[in-house]
């Protein structure tokens, strides 16, 4: 069973859902959807092996008739062939994966007909150990609800149905003694209301189990999440770089790579303190990263180097997000107490852009051109060695 990442809105609804543990079974409606989707096709794998188990055994039974119904053996014959048509055409349903109602639906049709079945030749015999085969009512019940586990509406109404089928059958029946009838019809109900029992437990355990599944994936996702997660800046560390590398790597398409550096960072350090040096990494990397908008992808690259991966930007388009970054983190005018007086954080930038399949050579190309933006002056963007802007005119 694939399990999707769980959004926001039903992770609220998983917090619900498991705190109350309500009697009633179904989830609300969202996580309900999500369930259906996700189990629908075991669930129609299931119903499919029981099912043919089930057309089976029904088929063996005539044996049993040839004992106890001679005189209708013909007709028992014929109804099983019916009832087996009824089965195999439900199993193609279910190879279709139905919607629930329809699948649930179809394999209760299929129990009730084969049930009624076995009462409409229990009176049309004239056999004198007739009246026994309504004991087969227990046996339909039992299926129902411990082998097929069909969805406890389905197994109600089929209880229900068992039960008046048995009630209607032993009253016309003739000669059968009231104790008789009034046991049998006691067994009947006792175990519909147990087969019941079994049913509304077995499937609030299989919800509650699926449930858990979904609180442990998210526990994973989250888990997932934070080994991904520079703890300083909240941005992806390296091993969601080397991730990210390996994805692109295989992808295709232009990329614009950034390498950007906070400008004079040491001194800053060294004049306001780590726990200072720590905020203004925190600041550049969130003005950055605003200033890159939703398409970049921003990583803490160490230290106070960030790295900037731009999917489909091309040489022209890289260097723009980086004149945009470079202005935003000069114009929030964060104080350097270890420069001249006014003066501000900025930070460097090296660009390069090419096919993603290069993105790890453009990282290098980046690198190289951040020491040269830094050698030529600092708060200012550098392009890669194979920039159009990098090379020289003929």
């Amino acid at each position: 069973m694939h399990q999707r990442p769980l959004p926001a809105a039903e992770a609220d609804l998983l917090d619900h859902a498991l705190v109350r543990r309500s009697v009633r079974l179904a989830f609300p409606p969202a996580l309900e959807r999500r369930y259906e989707a996700e189990t629908r096709r075991q669930r129609c794998r299931h119903l499919s092996l029981r099912l043919a188990i089930a057309v089976a055994m029904f088929d063996l039974f005539i044996l049993n008739d040839a004992v106890m119904l001679p005189d209708v053996l013909a007709l028992s014959a014929a109804l099983r062939f019916v009832v087996t048509g009824l089965g195999i055409a439900v199993l193609a349903l279910l190879r279709r994966d139905p919607p629930p109602f329809a699948r649930e639906g179809a394999v209760a049709v299929f129990v009730l007909v084969a049930a009624a079945t076995l009462t409409l030749m229990m009176l049309l015999s004239d056999a004198p150990y007739r009246e026994h085969l309504s004991y087969g009512q227990l046996l339909v019940v039992m299926y129902t609800a411990t082998v097929l586990r069909l969805r406890f509406p389905f197994t109600l109404a089929i209880c229900a149905a068992c039960f008046a089928l048995h009630v209607v059958a032993i009253t016309e029946l003739q000669g059968v003694p009231p104790q008789i009838a009034l046991h049998t019809s006691g067994l009947v109900l006792a175990t519909a209301i147990f087969a019941l029992l079994a049913c509304w437990s077995l499937e609030r355990e299989e919800r509650i189990i699926y449930l858990q599944g979904l609180a442990q994936q998210r526990q994973a996702e989250a888990l997932e999440r934070l080994s991904l997660a520079d703890p300083l800046t909240g941005r992806g560390n390296r091993r969601a770089i080397d991730r990210s590398l390996a994805s692109l790597a295989s992808s295709g398409g232009p990329i614009g790579v950034l390498i950007a550096d906070i400008d004079h960072f040491k001194a800053f350090n060294d004049h306001h303190g780590h726990l200072a040096g720590d905020d203004c990494i925190r600041r550049v990397a969130a003005l950055i990263g605003e200033a890159g908008g939703n398409h970049a992808e921003l990583y803490r690259f160490g230290g106070e180097e960030f790295l900037v991966l731009l999917p489909g930007a091309d040489h022209e388009q890289a260097a723009g997000v980086a004149e945009a970054m470079r202005r935003a983190v000069e114009t929030a005018r964060i104080a350097h107490g270890a420069l001249p007086a006014g003066g501000v954080v900025t930070a460097s930038f090296g660009v390069a852009a090419g096919p993603a399949e290069r993105t790890r050579q453009l990282i290098d190309e980046a690198d190289a051109a951040l020491y040269r933006a830094k050698r030529g002056g600092r708060n200012r963007i550098e392009p890669g060695e194979t920039s159009p802007a990098a090379r020289p005119a003929r």
